[in-house]
């Protein structure tokens, strides 16, 4: 965290004024690669800039202190989706079969998140059915009963700067339609934009690499716009569709009358038997 910067010259330039004009250049140069420092800072962390300058005139050394700046760290916006389940085996027909992502803001501040999830269009090969998204939110790791639906007018919120509230987990859970054949694959994209907005009407995540929004970022500093700063990731379900067949036999063993071959008597040993092929 950058909190305060100060860049002493010393000079002897005199009244030599190109001299001092090479002075003031110095001086600019140091506060402009102390800007550079506020990279992964939190928004609206105030950065604090100040110039002393060391001179001479006459023989008599001098010391001049510019006025403080005060600059609030802008907010960089942009977030991540990734793919935690790249595949899900599904049945036809089968319900609630789920795929994982993670959603997390790699920015500087606080961001409320938008999620949708959409089959593609091509080239895979059906179209999931009943598609929902839930936010895993109950202490439980993996999809639970107790994870919240989705809600779009309350969405989760990405906090950079609070451990452990940069990242949720989202689950897609959909059906799975029939008939299908084994081997068909169904993709579905999870997609992360931010609510804020700079444009009326568009997701400034949605806005090209930066851009800037004046006043609308955290706490009213200046939003920049990262690459993508909105983004998706996709899964695929994959029908595995098995031809399970059972077949069972039974033989005697042995009789109580020792006869060859036994009979099935009173008091026989029979051995059944289970073969089961899965094709």
């Amino acid at each position: 965290m950058v909190s305060g910067v100060s860049e002493r010259v010393t000079t002897h330039c005199g009244y030599n004024r190109a001299c001092w004009v090479r002075v003031a250049a110095a001086v600019m140069a140091g506060l402009l690669a102390h800007n550079v420092l506020a990279v992964g800072t939190p928004a609206q962390t105030a950065l604090t800039n100040q110039a002393p300058v060391d001179y001479v005139i006459g023989g008599v050394p001098l010391t001049e202190i510019s006025n403080p700046t005060l600059d609030p760290v802008d907010e960089f916006l942009d977030l991540v989706v990734a793919t935690v389940t790249p595949t899900t085996p599904v049945t036809q027909p089968d319900t609630d079969r789920v795929l994982a992502f993670t959603v997390t803001n790699v920015g500087n501040g606080t961001e409320a998140v938008l999620l949708s999830a959409t089959n593609v269009v091509g080239p895979d090969d059906f179209d999931a059915i009943n598609v929902r998204i839930f936010i895993d939110d109950d202490g439980t790791p993996g999809f639970s009963l107790g994870d919240s639906l989705f809600n779009a007018g309350a969405p989760p919120v990405l906090d950079t700067n609070t451990p452990g509230q940069a990242s949720i987990t989202a689950f897609i859970v959909a059906d799975i339609p029939t008939p299908l054949a084994n081997g068909e694959r169904a993709t579905l994209t999870l997609t992360a934009v931010s609510v804020t907005q700079i444009n009326p009407g568009t997701p400034a995540t949605s806005e090209p690499l930066g851009t800037i929004g004046t006043a609308a970022g955290d706490g009213g500093v200046d939003l920049v716009v990262g690459d993508p700063a909105d983004d998706s990731a996709s899964g695929d379900y994959i029908v595995t569709v098995a031809d399970v067949q059972i077949s069972k036999s039974a033989v005697v063993v042995s009789d109580p009358l020792g006869a060859v071959p036994p009979n099935l008597i009173p008091g026989s040993v029979i051995r059944y038997a289970l073969q089961i092929d899965v094709v």
